[in-house]
Parts: structure tokens; C-alpha cells; sequence
């Protein structure tokens, strides 16, 4: 029977004694060292030779022109070498070096499979290993069986082996590192990568900014919008970085087209349903000079309430079947708009609101203000407004800092998160018709942490939200059933502090600008603070990253209103002023005013 390359890597070999002056470091030893190189571990390993130990493992090697070529044991052969020269060398080695020979044709697999087994090669002689496997049109799953490697792991280092061969010389040559070459993998564009490398970018950050220009990440809002694969159908082109984990899209103009169809073709549907009009926006405020408006829900007929309870239940199966799944879906939205359902006469005073946000459409319903003059204003965008105190970023980033504060506090106390929970879930379940980013606490779905990190703002609690976290990451099963068995068994301590954890990781008060505002969660922002008895300055003071964001003139007013003298400081530029303000507000524990009222009660408000 004809054995395949993987089966003959495994075949026994011949076992000889082969001279020392006739055996040679193979070429396709993914180890290349003089045979008069000498190191601490060629040291070390000769004295296990010289001792009772002797060499524990034969080197491998195949036979060429009289000479024994060693694939797998280099170093033991230096080590054998440097004791003949120390006039040291055991009496069984005076005849030569015992080895198994192997077939050459196994030369390359056997090398790194040896290396990985022992000493772990690097990942540059590895690659060189790698590179002479692809020569000879091996597959990921054969190269992962012969070198002992997850053939994940192979597929990168395969991608390493398909970047231009100008990038591959330079790294040969060590003018870049591994790192480097990864981000060159990121893409296929051989003649780009050449590009990047005639402009001097050596380093990793700078070929991977470069290589991804133009193109944007997989977890864009536009591809969240429309799904990669209705990108791909329309013949979208993608790359993928196999060391970042990460899918660029590189036809941007066809996903903005796209995602641009898509939004037109969901409003051209509610427009057929009737309504006043459909204002498609990118966020979920209400528009001007409209206020919000509430659908009213009818109550469902015996008959509705027993189709809604089973459908439910089919939701509910773990193995509910796709088409159950789809039948119970719809359903459910056949019933729902049932019961919201709204006269002809009605809609023509009504308003549809597309809040294009994150990825995601939020429908609301919103009516004209009229415009008598009588009463406040309802709209969260006024027709005029003044540019943020410190700029749109320093309004993000004090959301930002709220809402960590928040998570933190939540997280820690346990009493305060069941409170923030129940009322929220009430709200939202009996209340509230429709939820979504307008609320800071979303129905039960986690917001990302990624959206709300505060890039070099430490918080007191950090750490203890981050203990928290780790511990039930990696103690609740995977398994729902066993999960539920899990939680059930927990004490109502643990209990009630998984549900903090979960409560606080649901907090998003995040707003990207100023006049992008959402009012129901900053409400729910305030009440939370004041539950938790949240005091800002006590985890955060503002420095001289953030107060970047004001131009001279707030700069010199926030310093007023931290009561320093600024007089004396009316010439100072910019720069001088914004380390002025940082030392200062760190002093006096100051915070802007937008975040400072957090936690206050009302009498406490009011007399500030």
C-alpha cells in the first residue's frame, strides 16, 4: 500500500552511526546555526551528554552524497561537536553520531514537528518552515497533523507566505519585524503592500493604518444596517486580517449606496401605510417642533391572547425548528400591530420618525407642535444652539464618565440595581411602547463596554466592576440548561450580585454630541446617580486631554468658576491654560456642571 506524506512522517527509520566529520545541518533544518556555534543551551546540553544521561533522543536525518544530512537535532550535534573539542567526548561517540534516517522528502515536517514537540521555534524560522511546506502544495490540515499546530493557527502563518515577494525580502532581511508583516497580510493588494513599503513604513501601526485606508471595519453601523452577506450579493469586495480577527470592506461607495437603498426602501414602506410623513434622521431624538407620541394599544381579544401566549411559548423552545421560529415571529408582529392599529384619519396627523442609529432603525411617532408661542419648547433640537462649553468630544466624554460612574456604582450595590431593574423593566413592559438607544437602559441587552471606554480616565470602581465580571465569565456555564441549574443553586447573595452585574453592564448614557441629545436616558442618568449617591469628583477630574476640547475664552471662565484668579492669566495662551485648569480642577475637585449635579437630590440641585 502507497503511504501518504502524513503516514510516512510516522514511518520508523533506520538507525546508524554516522562520522562527525560527515554530518551536515540540512537546508531544511528550519534551524540554521554554524556547526561551531556555541550558547548557553549547546553548553548546557553538552554536559547532559557528557553525563549518565547521555542524549536521550537520536537525531533525525536522510543521507545525500555521503553525507548525513540532520533535520531534527542540530543542536545536539553542536553540542556532540563542542565536547570533541573539549577532548571530553564520551567513549560511544568516538565512532560517530547515532542517528535515524529518514526520508528526504520528510525533511521540512519533521523539522518543525520536532521543534514544536522541544524547543519552540520562533515565529520567523517557524514561517521559513512554512513557506518550503507551501512550496510543495501541502493544505493547512496536512501541514497541521505533520507539525503538531491547530490549523488555524496554519492558516496564518500560511497568509505570511502570500504577501509580496518585495515585503517577504524585507523581511528576510529584518528591515521589518513579524508584526509588521501580519499587518501586510491584512491585504491581498500585492502591489499596495509594495506601495507602503517604498514609503518607509516599517512599523506594524503604521503598515496596518495604511493597508486599511479607505476601507472600514465589519462592525461598521452601515454593514450592521444591511448585513455583510447582502454586501457580498452585490459584489462587495472584503479582506481579512486572520491576526486581528477582523473584516474590512473595501467598496465603501457601494456600501453607502446600499445602505442608502435600504433606508429609502424601509421609509417608501411606512410612507404607503399613510402617515402625515416620514422623517428619516440619524438619531433618536424627537425632531423639531414635534413632540413624542404614544401609539394607544387596545386589549387583545380572548382569541389574540391565546394565539400571543403560544407563540411566546414557541419562541421560548430551545428546539423550535427555523420555521416554527418565522411562524411565531410573525404572529406575534401580526397581533401587535393589531392592537396598535390606527384609523386612516388618525395617521394623517401623525408623524413617522427613522432614527437611523448604531446600526439599527428606531421607529417612534411624533405629532407638530403647534406654534402659538404658549409653553416650553418639546423639541431636543432647537433651531439654535450654542457650541458645546468643551467642544463635542468633551460632551462625549463627560457622557462617558456618567455612565461608567453609573455601571461602577450599580455594580457594587446590589439593593440599588434590583430598584433600577424592577422600575425599568416595569416601565418598559407595561408602559413604554417601544424601547431602544433612547432609554440608558436598553430591555435586558447588554451595551457593548467597547462604547463607553474612557481612554485614559481611571474611575473608582473600575477594578471591582472588572472583578466582577471576570468571575462570572468564568464560572456560568456555556450551556443554557446548566446555566439555569447554575443560577438556581446560587445563594441570594450571588444572586443578586450577578443581577447587579447585569443591570450595570445594560447602562448606556453615551451621547457622541451635544446637540445629538437623549433626554429619557439622561433622566434615567440623574435617577440612577442619586440612588447610588454618586459624587463624581470623587472618581473623576477633568485633565489636560479633556480640556482640549474649550477654546481661551471657557477656559478662562471654567478657571473663574473654580474661583481662581484669571487675570493675571488673560495673556497666557491655550496650551498654558489648559494645564492650569487640569492642576486646578484636580485641586479643587472640580467637574463640569453637566455631571457635577449627578447624584444630588433635589434640594441639593436647587441650592447649587
Amino acid at each position: 500500500m502507497q503511504m501518504s506524506p502524513i503516514s510516512s512522517v510516522a514511518e520508523l527509520g533506520v538507525e546508524v552511526i554516522a562520522p562527525l566529520s560527515k554530518c551536515r545541518i540540512a537546508p531544511e533544518n528550519i534551524r540554521q546555526a554554524p556547526l561551531d556555534f556555541v550558547d548557553d543551551e549547546t553548553v548546557a546540553l553538552a554536559e547532559s551528554v557528557a553525563s549518565k544521561v547521555r542524549m536521550i533522543q537520536r537525531p533525525v536525518a536522510y543521507e545525500e552524497d555521503g553525507l548525513f544530512q540532520i533535520t531534527a537535532g542540530g543542536r545536539r550535534l553542536r553540542s556532540v561537536l563542542y565536547l570533541k573539542g573539549q577532548k571530553r567526548l564520551p567513549a560511544e561517540y568516538k565512532a560517530g553520531l547515532p542517528l535515524i534516517l529518514r526520508s528526504k522528502e520528510d525533511a521540512v515536517e519533521i523539522s518543525i514537528a520536532e521543534n514544536n514537540i522541544r524547543l519552540a521555534a520562533t515565529p520567523a524560522q517557524e514561517l521559513s518552515g512554512f513557506r518550503l511546506l507551501a512550496g510543495k502544495g501541502l493544505d493547512p490540515v496536512d501541514i497541521a497533523r505533520m507539525t503538531g499546530n491547530r490549523e488555524a493557527h496554519v492558516k496564518r502563518m500560511l497568509r505570511l507566505t502570500q504577501v509580496s515577494p518585495r515585503v517577504l525580502e524585507a523581511f528576510d532581511r529584518q528591515d521589518i519585524d513579524l508584526d509588521a508583516l501580519r499587518a501586510f497580510s491584512a491585504s491581498s493588494d500585492l502591489a499596495r503592500q509594495d506601495e507602503i513599503l517604498e514609503a518607509g513604513m516599517f512599523r506594524a501601526n503604521q503598515v496596518r493604518a495604511a493597508i486599511t485606508s479607505g476601507s472600514v471595519r465589519a462592525t461598521d453601523y452601515r454593514v450592521k444596517l444591511i448585513g455583510l452577506d447582502a454586501y457580498r450579493s452585490a459584489g462587495g469586495r472584503v479582506e481579512e486580517d486572520l491576526f486581528q480577527d477582523s473584516v474590512y470592506l473595501l467598496d465603501v461607495e457601494l456600501l453607502d449606496q446600499l445602505a442608502e437603498q435600504f433606508i429609502r426602501s424601509e421609509a417608501a414602506k411606512l410612507e404607503a401605510e399613510g402617515w402625515q410623513s416620514v422623517i428619516v434622521q440619524d438619531n433618536t431624538s424627537v425632531p423639531s417642533g414635534h413632540r413624542q407620541h404614544w401609539l394607544k394599544a387596545r386589549e387583545m381579544t380572548s382569541v389574540e391572547a391565546e394565539e400571543y401566549a403560544q407563540a411566546e411559548q414557541v419562541l421560548e423552545r430551545e428546539d423550535a425548528t427555523e420555521e416554527e421560529l418565522t411562524a411565531a415571529e410573525a404572529v406575534v408582529a401580526r397581533i401587535d400591530a393589531a392592537i396598535t392599529e390606527v384609523s386612516a384619519e388618525d395617521k394623517a396627523g401623525i408623524s413617522v420618525v427613522m432614527g437611523v442609529q448604531y446600526g439599527h432603525i428606531n421607529v417612534f411617532y411624533a405629532v407638530p407642535v403647534e406654534a402659538t408661542g404658549d409653553g416650553p419648547s418639546t423639541s431636543s433640537n432647537p433651531a439654535k444652539k450654542q457650541a458645546p462649553a468643551f467642544g463635542h468630544a468633551g460632551h462625549e466624554r463627560m457622557t462617558q464618565i456618567a455612565t461608567v460612574a453609573i455601571r461602577n456604582g450599580l455594580a457594587s450595590d446590589p439593593a440599588a440595581a434590583l430598584d433600577a431593574l424592577v422600575s425599568h423593566q416595569a416601565w418598559t413592559c407595561f408602559r413604554a411602547k417601544s424601547a431602544g438607544t433612547s432609554y440608558a437602559l436598553p430591555n435586558a441587552r447588554p451595551a457593548r463596554c467597547s462604547d463607553v471606554e474612557c481612554e485614559g480616565a481611571n474611575l473608582k470602581g473600575d477594578d471591582a466592576f472588572a472583578s466582577s465580571y471576570e468571575r462570572w465569565s468564568t464560572s456560568l456555564p456555556a450551556d443554557m440548561v446548566e446555566l439555569y441549574d447554575y443560577v438556581e443553586k446560587l445563594g441570594h447573595d450571588d444572586k443578586l450580585s450577578l443581577l447587579a452585574l447585569c443591570t450595570a453592564m445594560q447602562v448606556n448614557g453615551v451621547e457622541v454630541r451635544e446637540d445629538a441629545g437623549r433626554p429619557e436616558a439622561w433622566r434615567q442618568i440623574g435617577l440612577l446617580a442619586r440612588r447610588i449617591n454618586l459624587d463624581i469628583s470623587e472618581q473623576w477630574t477633568p485633565n489636560e486631554d479633556f480640556f482640549t476640547g474649550a477654546n481661551k475664552q471657557r477656559l478662562l471662565a471654567t478657571l473663574s468658576e473654580m474661583e481662581v484668579d484669571v487675570v493675571p492669566l488673560a495673556a497666557e495662551k491655550k496650551g498654558a491654560l489648559v494645564t492650569i485648569a487640569a492642576k486646578a480642577a484636580r485641586m479643587k475637585r472640580w467637574v463640569p456642571g453637566l455631571i457635577a449635579v449627578l447624584g444630588q437630590n433635589r434640594a441639593q440641585a436647587e441650592a447649587g
